[in-house]
This record gives C-alpha cells, sequence and structure tokens, in this order.
C-alpha cells in the first residue's frame, strides 16, 4: 500500500507534520492525500481508513490540530483532543 503524503504544504523532511499554523477552524482536506486508503487512528485508539471519512456527510473534513507520521508504517496519529465533525 502506498501511503505516501504528497500535500506539499506540510509535508516535509521531517517525521513530523505541524498543522497548527493552519489555524483552530481550518480543516484538512482528505482528498489532497494520494491514497485514502491510509490507516487513521484516532485519539479513543480506533483506527480507520482516510477513506472511511472522506466523502463522508460527518467527516467530509478533519479538523486535526497536530498529526504524527511514523515512517515506517504511514500511520497517521492525532494528537489532538479530539476529532470533530464538519459543521452543517
Amino acid at each position: 500500500m502506498n501511503c505516501s503524503f504528497t500535500y506539499t504544504p506540510w509535508t516535509h523532511n521531517s517525521a513530523t507534520i505541524d498543522l497548527r499554523k493552519l489555524g483552530e477552524t481550518d480543516s484538512v482536506d482528505l482528498s489532497k492525500y494520494d491514497n485514502e486508503n491510509c490507516p487513521v487512528k484516532l485519539i479513543n485508539g480506533e483506527t480507520k481508513l482516510w477513506s472511511e471519512y472522506y466523502g463522508h456527510q460527518n467527516y467530509g473534513y478533519l479538523y486535526i490540530k497536530y498529526l504524527f507520521l511514523l515512517q515506517r508504517n504511514w500511520l497517521v496519529q492525532s494528537y489532538d483532543k479530539h476529532v470533530v465533525q464538519a459543521p452543517s
């Protein structure tokens, strides 16, 4: 599975992708990532796929302040307090 991330504003040589500069109310468009089948580990320990959120009526956008990218298995983990659903 190719779970590389190529959305250049937040991708760099470090394993840490810091989204704080986006602001607390900005969103991450999951369609910008090149593989929607990458696993996402939520703060409550659940593991989901990007595709389970992308396009879903409640999770078309995820509000994530911090992402940590583990280089070996490309697991994306949120260190934010919570993942909230998009405003209606």
